[in-house]
């Protein structure tokens, strides 16, 4: 069955699926890895909806989508890994809203020195935007950058973000993940759960923290008038380095980074050039939202030179060259700020 026959058919799809285990029509777990792998293989995003830690590592191993069916009691792993869904009826709306989460909101790729594509889920704007989006934009920025605990609209972030990996293929060839650190010292524990929750859910093997902020630095709102210097990554490079736990180990891999917000793209940047100094096959960078400039149509992509360790602060970089890329913004994908607060009702 399709996706979309799915969204558009959930009720009767349920039933049916309900039906089907009742009657015990059973098939192996290598079936139905090899029924999973051939349907993605197709540009199907795959929806698993379990209740015991074992519907938890297929989903894992075919890095697919886990919906908790929470009307009977799910094993610890599922509970903690797993969207929740409370009813059957729960389900089918999540359903058709992971369907229906097709796109990012903001997207950038360019292949020089390595692949690289950069991604924003949702806007994070404030302004000519409705009052519900307002409203979602503002809970958010109150959990990505104040620490506020609002369980449900955390896990419709996860809820989308999730969706939003599962309908893009680039995501199944990650190997590591890793989080733009901080300011502090400090690593958001928000941004670090978000990063654990998907390395879990895509089999990544490793935890431990790719980049670590070993100096504290100010934060770049407060640098507004600095931003736009082609220099200004320098204070990243100067307070960062790579965690020594992966060095020579990320030769030829493919790093996906999260970060909380995009506006310019400093951090991603230093970071980025760390990565290319490691040898990396592959970048993706992930932000939560993207603060949209005024006339925005081009990501500006700094290329430092680097010497030295970069698993300790002792290495150096300089400034060399830029280059500007092509974005594309799908207004479309501002639906999802609006519906964040219904996905969010529906999982309290």
């Amino acid at each position: 069955m399709s996706n979309d026959f799915i969204a558009q058919n959930s009720t009767e799809v349920i039933n049916f699926c309900l039906y089907f285990r009742m009657q015990s029509f059973f098939i192996s777990r290598y079936d139905l890895r090899r029924f999973i792998k051939d349907t993605s293989s197709r540009g199907e995003a795959i929806i698993i909806c379990g209740a015991v830690n074992k519907d938890l590592y297929v989903a894992a191993q075919t890095k697919s989508f886990l919906i908790a069916a929470g009307w009977v009691t799910p094993e610890d792993k599922v509970a903690k890994y797993g969207i929740p869904a409370s009813t059957p009826t729960k389900m089918g709306a999540l359903i058709k809203i992971i369907v229906n989460q097709t796109s990012w909101y903001y997207l950038c790729a360019f292949d020089d020195p390595v692949p690289t594509k950069i991604v924003s889920l949702c806007m994070s704007n404030t302004y000519a935007v409705s009052p519900e989006e307002k409203a979602m934009a503002e809970a958010f920025q109150a959990i990505l950058k104040d620490g506020a605990n609002d369980p449900a609209i955390k896990q419709a972030l996860i809820c989308y973000l999730m969706a939003a990996i599962a309908h893009d293929k680039d995501f199944k060839e990650v190997q590591d993940w890793a989080v733009t650190p901080s300011s502090s010292t400090n690593p958001s524990q928000i941004m670090v759960d978000l990063k654990e929750h998907v390395r879990y859910m895509m089999n990544g093997r490793k935890s431990e923290s790719v980049f670590i902020r070993h100096t504290a630095t100010t934060k770049s709102r407060f640098d507004r008038d600095d931003r736009k210097r082609d220099d200004y990554c320098l204070k990243h490079f100067q307070s960062i380095c790579v965690n020594d736990k992966y060095k020579g180990k990320l030769k030829g891999r493919v790093v996906c980074v999260f970060d909380d917000y995009l506006t310019h793209g400093n951090t991603f940047e230093a970071l980025w050039n760390l990565l290319i100094k490691c040898k990396v096959k592959k970048i993706i960078f992930v932000s939560i939202g993207k603060f949209k400039r005024k006339d925005e149509s081009h990501y500006i992509q700094r290329s430092f030179s680097i010497e030295g360790d970069v698993y300790s602060k002792n290495y150096t970089a300089e400034f060399n060259t830029t280059a500007r890329h092509e974005v594309k913004f799908d207004d479309a994908a501002q639906r999802s700020l609006e519906n964040l607060k219904e996905l969010a009702h529906r999982l309290r």
